[in-house]
């Protein structure tokens, strides 16, 4: 990097100094000059470029863990529920078998006492 001081003595020198090649050397200085402010520029955009990758990561990150545990939540109440349904769908079944049971020993009963 080229210090400002450097630039200025040299900058007097060559104003000082009236051969061509003093005055190629300041060119040349005030070529690496700009270069550098072009490459700075290019640094603190690339800078910024990288923190806003950074950040977009971030809020996709937080994104992706907050509808994860959604679909864990939905995934638990959905199980619950299919449990409940499958439960209540048992009973009736299992109250059916007892009615036709009793209907079915009532039968029976009228049956045999027929019978005899």
């Amino acid at each position: 990097m080229v210090d400002k001081k450097d630039l200025k003595s040299f900058e007097l020198k060559a104003r000082v100094g009236s051969s061509p090649t003093s005055g190629t050397h300041y060119r040349s200085l005030e070529k690496r000059r700009i270069n550098m402010d072009i490459l700075s520029f290019i640094l603190g955009m690339s800078i910024v470029v990288v923190i806003a990758v950074a950040v977009v990561a971030v809020m996709a990150f937080v994104k992706v863990n907050k509808h994860n545990k959604e679909i864990d939540n939905l995934q638990q109440v959905l199980g619950r529920e299919l449990d409940n349904q499958t439960r209540e769908r048992n009973e009736v079944v299992q109250e059916i078998f007892r009615t036709m049971d009793s209907r079915l020993d009532k039968l029976e009963s009228k049956l045999v006492s027929r019978k005899a």
